[in-house]
């Protein structure tokens, strides 16, 4: 090659470089939320749950399904606490340590479109539609996430216990949405942290308090055991209405039953997801009248 057209090969080059970056910087705009380290949590938690995810099918698919979360997340179109929800069940997976498929990773993310958010809750003809999050509220969405993060992560690091078959300090936490995203840690093992001389996760536990973001749970195993026991009540009954409602639509494909599936195929796990029966429902009867069915939910 003569110098002349290798001068205008790497011209070409180092213009499409130019390019990339480009595009690259613009793609990274586009995906940033106001809140500085919201989007940055939001993502941390995506490659948390793509790491239990094994490579083939589908989890390209899982990928762009979560890639689309966050750029809601990012537009603000989805609200606080559904971002919670889906924070609560990765988290609660993550700590199992456990492979899972992408239906049940999907059905996570899926189920949190699902669950009744307070503002949109019915309100009175006239009043205007609800308002939406304030910027305090998607502050403070930001640091729940940044510190019941960055306590999990702490937490995983501590070494099992020496006792042969004692389950890791890890499964004795939960994740949970209740006026905010908040730890659950199971009451006995506080003396298992300040037998260890655990100083460091005893720091940050009272920051979490100080925060309103921890709870101790007593009989914490039965507990979780009348949770799922619950869940999987709830799950069952809904897919009987789910299918019926199939039957009456051949023609229609539910999608929301493959998510129905997925979340009690998480049974083995342990980690329990809090199911919402009317909004489930009201998500079929949506995708029914997207499809131009007019139905009618079975009698619950």
């Amino acid at each position: 090659m003569d110098k002349s057209k290798l001068k205008e090969a790497l011209r070409g080059a180092g213009l499409a470089v130019f390019l990339l970056l480009g595009a690259i910087a613009v793609y990274q705009l586009a995906i940033r939320p106001k809140a500085g380290d919201l989007n940055r949590y939001v993502n941390l938690l995506g490659n948390q749950l793509l790491a239990m995810v094994p490579e083939g099918a589908g989890k390209e698919s899982l990928a762009q399904v979560y890639q689309d979360f966050m750029q809601k997340v990012a537009d603000r179109e989805v609200p606080p606490e559904r971002v919670e929800r889906v924070a609560a069940g990765i988290l609660n997976l993550a700590n199992r340590e456990k492979v899972i498929t992408p239906e049940q990773a999907q059905a996570v993310i899926r189920l949190a479109e699902y669950a009744p958010v307070a503002d949109s809750v019915d309100i009175p003809k006239g009043s205007g539609p609800p308002s939406a999050p304030s910027a305090e509220n998607w502050e403070a969405l930001e640091t729940r996430l940044k510190e019941i993060y960055e306590f999990n992560e702490k937490f995983r690091e501590i070494p099992p216990p020496p006792q042969p078959g004692q389950a890791p300090l890890a499964n004795k936490v939960l994740f949970r949405v209740e006026d905010g995203i908040k730890v659950i840690i199971d009451d006995e093992i506080k003396a298992e942290l300040s037998r260890r001389e655990l100083h460091h996760i005893e720091k940050k536990l009272a920051e979490l308090d100080k925060l309103n973001l921890l709870r101790w749970q007593k009989d914490f195993d039965k507990q979780l055991e009348r949770e799922l026991q619950q869940v999987n009540v709830e799950l069952e009954r809904v897919e009987v209405i789910l299918e019926e409602l199939e039957y009456q639509q051949k023609e229609q494909k539910i999608k929301t039953i493959t998510v129905v599936k997925s979340l009690q195929s998480l049974d083995s796990l342990a980690v329990p997801i809090p199911v919402n029966v009317d909004s489930i429902l009201k998500e079929v009867q949506k995708q029914l009248k997207e499809a131009g069915v007019q139905v009618e939910a079975p009698a619950k």
